[in-house]
C-alpha cells in the first residue's frame, strides 16, 4: 500500500490522496523540527502499514486531561472530511498513551492512573467517532503491553504494538531523541475497499 505524507500544522495525515482543508484554530504549542516529525512519521506508518489503514491522523491531549481540545476536533474532522471524499469509513482503530511513553518490556504496565488516563482518551476519541459519525471504532491501551497470550495468537493489538516498537517507538526509560508520543492518540481508518472489476483493467491498458 503506498501512503503520501502530508503535514499540517501539528497535524500529520497518511493517505494515499490528499483534499483541501479548512484553515486550522490557532495553536500556541511548541513546535518540533523537520527532522523529529520525519522520525515519527516513520514510526506512525509502520503502525499503519500493518493494521492496513488508509489514513492516520495523531492528536494530543493537555496533561492529565481526556478532553478534546479545539485543535483535536479540528484534526479529526480533518481526516474525515479527507476520508469521506476518497470512500466509505469500514473501520478506526485509536490507539492512546497517557502522560508518560510505552511501558518498557520489563515493567509490562504503566501505573494505575495512566492506565485509566489511555483508556478515558480512547474512550473521548471513541465517542466523537461514534456518536458523530457512527463509526465502528476499536481502540487500545498504550499504557500496557500486550500479554504473552495475545502475542502467541498474534492479535491486531499486539501486532500493531509491536510494529510501533520495531521501528523506534520510545519507551518510559529512553533517553528522547525524537518526538515523545505521551499525551498523544493515534486514530487509524481503514476505508472500504472497492470491488474488483475485470473491466477496469481494459482501461489501464497500454496499445
Amino acid at each position: 500500500m503506498h501512503f503520501q505524507m502530508t503535514i499540517f500544522v501539528s497535524t500529520m495525515i497518511l493517505a494515499f490522496g490528499c483534499t483541501s482543508f479548512q484553515e486550522p484554530p490557532q495553536y500556541e504549542g511548541p513546535r518540533t523540527t523537520y527532522t523529529e516529525e520525519e522520525a515519527n512519521l516513520e514510526i506512525l506508518q509502520a503502525a499503519a502499514e500493518k493494521a492496513q489503514a488508509d489514513l492516520l491522523t495523531e492528536i494530543s491531549f493537555n496533561e492529565n486531561s481526556s478532553a478534546l481540545t479545539t485543535l483535536a476536533i479540528f484534526q479529526l474532522n480533518s481526516l474525515l472530511q479527507i476520508a469521506n471524499q476518497i470512500n466509505s469509513i469500514e473501520q478506526a482503530l485509536v490507539l492512546s498513551w497517557p502522560d508518560e511513553e510505552y511501558p518498557t518490556e520489563e515493567s509490562a504496565r504503566l501505573p494505575l492512573d495512566q492506565l485509566n488516563l489511555a483508556e478515558q482518551r480512547n474512550k473521548a476519541v471513541e465517542n466523537f467517532l461514534v456518536r458523530f459519525r457512527g463509526i465502528e471504532v476499536e481502540s487500545f491501551n498504550m499504557a500496557e503491553r500486550p500479554n504473552e497470550a495475545a502475542e502467541r495468537v498474534g492479535t491486531i493489538e499486539a501486532q500493531i504494538k509491536a510494529a510501533l516498537v520495531s521501528a523506534g517507538l520510545p519507551s518510559s526509560t529512553d533517553e528522547f531523541q525524537y518526538l515523545s508520543n505521551a499525551a498523544r492518540t493515534l486514530i487509524l481508518l481503514r476505508l472500504e475497499k472497492v470491488p474488483f472489476d475485470p473491466k477496469n483493467l481494459a482501461r489501464t491498458r497500454k496499445y
